[in-house]
């Protein structure tokens, strides 16, 4: 019974830091963007297709 405790324990804290990864990444992409929008070398639709993020992120980061 402890063991599956444990494991429900251990499942439990590798969601938060999977989770924690996603958010991480998201926050990188959503900086990549706005970087690019400031220098105005992309189009929208461009930053998009690079940042995998969708075309209204990019027009929110605006």
């Amino acid at each position: 019974m402890c063991k599956a405790i444990d494991e429900m324990r251990e499942d439990s804290r590798n969601e938060g830091r999977n989770e924690g990864r996603k958010e991480g990444i998201e926050i990188g992409r959503k900086e990549m963007a706005a970087a690019l929008l400031k220098e105005k070398i992309f189009a929208n639709d461009k930053i998009a297709e690079l940042t995998k993020l969708s075309i209204e992120e990019i027009q929110q980061l605006q």
